[in-house]
């Protein structure tokens, strides 16, 4: 008699027990299928959220928060300035998250 031990390629979330004559292994041929991998990105001015979508499985890479202050509604003098060092700070978040973005996407690309 000859035993093997597989490891699945990804981890199976599904719990099975059926008492059968037969072997079921769809959910491992299910994984040996290829896959097409899509990047997700969801970004606003508070928070951004990149994900890989691979098959059905989703998965959240990395989360970031901006850390840029909202919107100043007073007025006076200091308001453009504010508005001018709260536009400098978005373009140097947009810039970390194209970064990150980049990077994260390149690697599964080469996965």
């Amino acid at each position: 008699m000859e035993t093997y031990v597989i490891t699945p390629p990804e981890p199976i979330h599904i719990y099975l027990y059926r008492c059968d004559p037969k072997f079921h292994t769809e959910y491992l041929q299910e994984q040996l299928r290829e896959k097409e991998t899509y990047g997700i990105m969801v970004i606003d001015t508070s928070a951004t959220t990149i994900a890989t979508l691979e098959g059905n499985r989703l998965q959240i890479v990395r989360e970031e928060i901006s850390g840029v202050p909202g919107k100043h509604r007073a007025g006076g003098q200091s308001a453009r300035r504010f508005e001018r060092l709260r536009e400098a700070n978005l373009l140097s978040y947009y810039k970390r998250v194209g970064e990150h973005a980049n990077e994260i996407f390149a690697r599964a690309l080469t996965h």
